[in-house]
């Protein structure tokens, strides 16, 4: 129910009659101004006086409502005597109050605060009949920095251009705060991480399944991380993509991070390239010095030549990983690994599926890329197919190896990993994009992913083999080799067949015709070809087919 209101005349002469002794008094706010819709904490600082006892806030704000002046009071002077308005004391002359909700606290409609642009509060505090001095404090509507939302865990501040990020990575006193993604953002214009060694970003970050594309971050500083964070501390980094990065540091260098210091990345993946000239690269995070990374994975390409720990998903871990994976060529000097390049904390339920490591010094493994007694892992594994530059060295073999084919069948990862396909990953089939149907686990309820099981390990499976998951039905083709005409049979319906090149290309697609039909190749030069048959009521099947 509305008080009613008074003007300020009859305010004032009020006040007069009723209170003995008045005293001056300092009030602020924090902040200031007070920022409608966000909490704010009333400070009252005596000057001369001291109040021995309990200290009780009456307080009104003064509209201009349609051209009258209007008082909306929290409560009568007379009802304020009771622990909903009592102060803090701090000592016997300063008291604070804070004041979670304006809207609430005065009894007004949120509608009147947010159509105004500024408000001044009046505030008394009161111990019996003595009071400090009426003072006004200054409160305002919260300024838009982005495209919605007021920065706080309740009302995130949501970023849906390149402007948001390019403001949020440029404006250090909001990294404390908390953001959520509204749309994919194309984030070529911004040049700087969010989040560094003195002021590192401690708020959180959801990305809703959006993701941050063309990232290109090239930064010269010698002790500074680098990626689309710079440093993270003690926040929260989820459900993201950063697609198609370009990241170049010195130290600590990520795509999604450079330093981890403390706090939480899940659900988030990452494609492009980093490229450091000192320690610690990684694929997704340059170092995680004690945060936890789950479920997460990384198809960028990573090099760090100069210096030591470089890894596919992580440059150096003394945090924890689990359920994650990384495919990206890896190219290092010292402790370089297919998914951590110097391991000191805990890795489990986690696969190395890199399309080449190389090492050009020593210390490098399929998985990780030292040995020492701090390294833990559990229920790792590696593709036993990994190319490399010079053979591994005795370091780092704390994984077993698979090989590509039991890799790229969904079965296996639930089988040898465990991992959650009923609520957390999802494992996509992607069509007529490579030579042959390429496929891996991605993360339910993000967009834009692809399926990123290297080259490399796709186009050696066997033969007769599906890399999409166990095939119900039996497909055959002959002759293989041929000199020509292919026949093409199956066990079920046959809805279309392509012939591609080892490049990706369609060369050749025929419609079905029932469980039978034959392609002519002729014409096709001699060599290694794929063939692609799409079968109804199960997924697709990749048979390599020679050309004599």
């Amino acid at each position: 129910m509305k008080k009613p209101l008074l003007s300020m005349v009859a305010l004032i002469a009020c006040c007069l009659s009723v209170f003995a002794a008045s005293y001056p008094a300092t009030i602020t706010s924090a902040p200031a101004p007070a920022i409608l819709g966000q909490p704010v904490t009333i400070t009252v600082n005596l000057t001369s006086h001291s109040f021995a006892g309990d200290v009780y806030l009456y307080s009104w704000i003064i509209i201009n409502e349609n051209g009258a002046e209007k008082k909306y009071e929290a409560a009568e002077w007379k009802d304020t005597n009771v622990d909903k308005y009592k102060m803090t004391k701090i000592d016997n002359s300063i008291f604070s109050f804070t004041i979670s909700d304006m809207a609430d606290f005065w009894n007004i409609d949120g509608a009147i605060l947010s159509s105004l642009k500024e408000l001044k509060l009046k505030f008394i505090a009161k111990s019996g009949d003595d009071q400090t001095d009426d003072l006004d404090v200054t409160a305002k509507q919260p300024e838009k920095y982005y495209s919605g939302g007021e920065g706080t865990a309740a009302s995130p501040w949501v970023l849906k251009t390149a402007a948001d990020l390019k403001y949020l990575s440029e404006n250090s006193s909001h990294w404390a705060s908390h953001f959520i993604l509204g749309s994919d953002i194309d984030a070529s214009s911004v040049t700087s991480p969010t989040g560094n060694s003195t002021t590192p970003f401690s708020g959180s970050f959801d990305g809703k399944g959006y993701s941050i594309k063309n990232l290109a971050i090239s930064q010269s500083a010698e002790d500074e991380p680098t990626g689309l964070f710079g440093v993270v501390d003690g926040a929260t980094v989820q459900n993201l993509g950063v697609i198609d990065a370009d990241i170049h540091g010195t130290i600590l260098t990520g795509a999604l991070a450079g330093l981890l210091k403390s706090g939480s990345v899940e659900r988030c993946f990452s494609t492009g390239s980093v490229a450091a000239t000192s320690v610690c690269a990684g694929g997704l995070v340059g170092e995680n010095e004690s945060g936890s990374i789950t479920d997460c994975y990384s198809a960028a390409d990573v090099s760090n030549p100069g210096d030591y720990a470089t890894g596919g998903l992580v440059g150096k871990n003394r945090g924890t990983i689990t359920n994650t994976y990384a495919t990206g060529h890896v190219n290092g000097l010292d402790y370089v690994g297919g998914l951590v390049g110097a391991n000191y904390g805990q890795v489990s339920k986690s696969v190395a599926i890199n399309g080449g490591i190389i090492s050009d010094r020593n210390y490098s493994a399929r998985f990780g890329g030292n040995n020492n007694p701090q390294n833990t892992t559990t229920d790792t594994y590696a593709w036993d197919g990994i190319p490399n530059n010079n053979g591994w060295t005795s370091f780092g073999h704390h994984s077993t190896t698979l090989e590509a084919k039991e890799i790229a069948w969904e079965k296996n990862f639930k089988k040898h990993f465990n991992w959650d396909f009923d609520n957390t990953w999802n494992w996509l089939i992607e069509e007529k994009t490579r030579s042959v149907t390429n496929a891996s686990p991605v993360l339910k309820s993000l967009h834009n992913q692809r399926a990123v099981l290297p080259v490399e390990m796709t186009t050696i499976i066997s033969a007769t083999e599906s890399i999409a998951d166990d095939a119900v039905v039996t497909v055959s083709v002959s002759p293989n080799p041929t000199q020509g005409i292919l026949t093409v049979s199956a066990g079920a319906a046959i809805t279309s067949v392509g012939i591609y090149s080892l490049n990706g290309s369609m060369l050749l697609s025929i419609p079905g015709n029932g469980n039978s039909l034959q392609a002519d190749i002729s014409a096709f030069v001699p060599g290694l070809y794929i063939l692609r048959a799409d079968i109804s009521g199960q997924a697709p099947v990749i048979i390599k087919i020679i050309k004599k």
